[in-house]
């Protein structure tokens, strides 16, 4: 939106002056910037490259005047001050840049009483803004002369409200000036060391927590494991014992002599239920099983010679799951420890 301006007359002292009403442009829309550090600047108009300075004739004033770079009455340090900035003069050490009222048009002035200030980012340059106020540094009616006043007036979009920051090298600064700067950016610098290190320690909870979660889950899978195969090596072991108590019936019997009617009476009493448990075990492997109730009955020599060797494997498997379940309690020991 454009500004438009209305102006109106008044009294300014002995005479008339022409005042401007301005309206449309407001500042909020425009970014601050709190990054400028402290330091001494000379405040340069974005217009017509004059600076401003403490008048020489009426210390209470801030003029606009030829930008020269050794006149200490031009240079100011700029601190920070709450959520905003304050300048100081140089030449006049308890001067502040300040202004006489936060009325439209209030003259800016050099005071004891420093007004704080935030700076809002318009292009390359900067507007020096009243804090708390919508109303900016103002160059009067953009005027180049020698003098020319400077007041605060509301956010208009004009460069008589833009002013560039020139930074002073630290040999124009006082000696006591500099340990104060220097003073306050390490303060600052331990503030920033601060939060980083309460930063990197809130990581290194962090990642010790989950370390000790990862470890804590571990361990109860392999416990897990470890009373799964106790399982398993005790089902097994219960079967090898039931195969065993057969075999040795089947070689008592043997020595004794048995008759066919002997042998399918002692298959259907004790051989049964383990030829049931290897059939349902070969279904839930999708396979067909090897022995059928009738081929055992004519071949008790095959059924015979294949509980051995079912024995044998899992005594082997018994083996094998034992040396895994030391190995994983030897893990599970080593994590306790750590």
């Amino acid at each position: 939106m454009q500004a438009w301006a209305v102006y109106g007359m008044g009294l300014a002292g002995p005479g008339l002056q022409l005042f401007r009403h301005v309206a449309g442009q407001g500042v909020e829309h425009l970014p601050v910037d709190e990054t400028l550090s402290p330091g001494v600047y000379r405040i340069v108009s974005g217009l017509t490259g004059t600076a401003l300075q403490v008048s020489e004739h009426d210390h209470t004033k801030v003029v606009s005047w030829q930008s020269l770079e050794k006149k200490e009455s031009q240079q100011w340090y700029l601190e920070r001050s709450g959520s905003g900035y304050k300048f100081r003069n140089q030449e006049h050490k308890g001067l502040y840049l300040s202004v006489a009222s936060t009325d439209t048009h209030a003259l800016v002035t050099a005071s004891k009483f420093p007004s704080t200030w935030v700076f809002l980012k318009i292009g390359n340059r900067h507007g020096i803004k009243l804090a708390d106020s919508d109303k900016l540094v103002d160059l009067h009616f953009g005027r180049e002369a020698n003098g020319t006043e400077v007041h605060i007036w509301p956010g208009d979009g004009s460069k008589k409200q833009t002013w560039n920051l020139v930074r002073i090298d630290d040999e124009f600064m006082d000696k006591a000036d500099r340990i104060v700067m220097l003073e306050k950016e390490l303060i600052q610098l331990k503030d920033e060391m601060a939060g980083k290190n309460e930063l990197i320690a809130h990581h290194e909870n962090t990642i010790r927590q989950l370390r000790e979660d990862l470890k804590a889950r571990e361990s109860s899978n392999l416990q897990a494991r470890v009373s799964q195969q106790q399982t398993e090596i005790a089902s097994l072991q219960s079967k090898v014992d039931r195969l065993e108590y057969i075999l040795s019936q089947v070689d008592i019997w043997s020595a004794n002599g048995y008759t066919k009617q002997t042998w399918e009476l002692f298959c259907v009493c004790d051989i049964d239920e383990h030829i049931k448990d290897h059939e349902e075990t070969a279904q839930a492997n999708q396979k067909s099983p090897v022995t059928q109730k009738d081929q055992r009955l004519k071949d008790p020599g095959q059924l015979l010679e294949g509980l051995r060797k079912e024995i044998a494997e899992m005594r082997t498997e018994i083996i094998k799951m034992g040396r895994d379940q030391a190995s994983v309690k030897v893990l599970s020991d080593r994590d306790k420890r750590i």
